[in-house]
Parts: C-alpha cells; sequence; structure tokens
C-alpha cells in the first residue's frame, strides 16, 4: 500500500496533456487531475484550441509551471484557451509564488501572438490567476482576455496575489472579467494599444492595486467595477 501511495503522488516537472509539434490541433472535454508540471501544456504550437476541459490540482509554483501553460520557453501562435475550468484544492501543496492558473510568457528572442483566453472558470488559482507577460524586448501581440471568473474561496493561503496580470502586451483586450475575494487586483505594466473595460471585483477584502496601470500609452478604460470592500457581517444588536 505505501508503495502505491507512493508511486499516485505528483512528480515534478509532468504534464497532464503536453502538445508537441501540432498544428491545427483542438483539445477538449477531458479531465486532468493532479500534474504538478501542467495540466495541459501547450508552449511552442501553433493552432490549437483549449475547450471545456476541467483541470484540477494542476501546476507547481517551485518550477514556474501553471495549471494550462500556453507559452514558456518557445513560439507560440493562434492559440484559443476557452470554457475551461480550473480548480485548485485547499490542500492541494504545491501552490504559492510563481506561477499562475493560466501562464502565456515570452522568453527571449520568441515570438507570442494571437492568443485568447476567454470564458474560464478559476477557483483558487495557486497564485495569480492570468499571466501574460513579455520580456521587455519581446512583447506578446495580440491578445484577449475577457469574461473570465476567477474565484477565491477566502481560505488566506491562497489567491494571495492578482487575478490578471500583464506586462509588455501589444494589442490587447481586457474586458468583462470578474473576480471574487482576490487580495490584489489588475495589474498591466508597459503595454501598449489596448481596452480595459468592463472587469468587476466583488466582495473583496482587497487593499491593494485594485487596477494598476503603469507605464501603459495608447489604453481605454471604460466601466470598470469595485464593490465594497467585503467585511464580516455584524449583529446590530
Amino acid at each position: 500500500e505505501a508503495d502505491i501511495q507512493e508511486w499516485l503522488q505528483p512528480i515534478l516537472g509532468d504534464y497532464g496533456i503536453n502538445v508537441q509539434s501540432s498544428e491545427s490541433c483542438l483539445v477538449t472535454d477531458n479531465h486532468v487531475d493532479n500534474f504538478r508540471g501542467a495540466g495541459i501544456n501547450l508552449d511552442g504550437l501553433t493552432g490549437v484550441l483549449v475547450s471545456g476541459n476541467m483541470i484540477k490540482n494542476c501546476g507547481d509554483t517551485s518550477i514556474n509551471f501553471s495549471a494550462i501553460n500556453i507559452a514558456l520557453y518557445e513560439s507560440t501562435q493562434d492559440v484559443c484557451v476557452e470554457g475551461n475550468t480550473l480548480i485548485i484544492d485547499s490542500d492541494y501543496p504545491h501552490y504559492g509564488a510563481g506561477c499562475a492558473a493560466i501562464a502565456c510568457n515570452v522568453a527571449s528572442g520568441k515570438t507570442v501572438k494571437n492568443i485568447s483566453i476567454t470564458n474560464n472558470k478559476i477557483t483558487n488559482p495557486n497564485d495569480h490567476g492570468i499571466t501574460a507577460n513579455g520580456d521587455g524586448s519581446n512583447t506578446i501581440t495580440n491578445i484577449d482576455i475577457s469574461l473570465n471568473t476567477i474565484n477565491g474561496t477566502g481560505d488566506s493561503t491562497f489567491f494571495q496575489r492578482n487575478p490578471i496580470i500583464c506586462s509588455d502586451l501589444e494589442n490587447f483586450t481586457i474586458n468583462g472579467n470578474i473576480m471574487y475575494q482576490p487580495v490584489r487586483g489588475i495589474q498591466i505594466v508597459d503595454s501598449d494599444k489596448g481596452t480595459f473595460a468592463e472587469n468587476v471585483i466583488r466582495g473583496t477584502n482587497t487593499l491593494l492595486d485594485l487596477y494598476k496601470i503603469t507605464g501603459t500609452t495608447n489604453l481605454t478604460i471604460r466601466n470598470n467595477e469595485v464593490d465594497n470592500p467585503y467585511t464580516d457581517e455584524v449583529d446590530p444588536d
């Protein structure tokens, strides 16, 4: 029994679904549970739709791998991640600073473009909810992060960073995302030509950086909302 239990433990760097050297690929309606490397890894691909998957207890912040990893080391383009459900249980041991539920990052000298991250439901992200980051000299071009729901459960060990954090984007849309119980807010840094609209932070105890936008040009900001900070109900009697 002890040997079986050890075999069932997720190992460092494993993947649930690791798509390699494929174009025009559809990854849909899978249930992936307990993979530390990533639930779904798309790094280096062109023309992939990831839709309707359940990703549970995947990713490991110690190696900077997310539950769905769009790009990290290689050029990646024409990828759509939509309608997926991502959940981290409160006893999952591999959370912490360093990655997101869904991550798209540009490595030096690589190209990442035409990325869509929409209509996903994220509960208890193990660090950030969604990240999209260039490296200063390389931007992510043509990216849409819209209509995602990112939810913390109030557990003080989870969701301690930003629901959405971005840098070095060009031609981007961050619209209609709803965030519950984050400790921080959306952050956009050093980006150009974007729309930031109709995002909502609700029922939150957020104290810092609700909508923090720095070094960003040609940006339209409209109809964003922050509800009253969350407080415990008090009996008036």
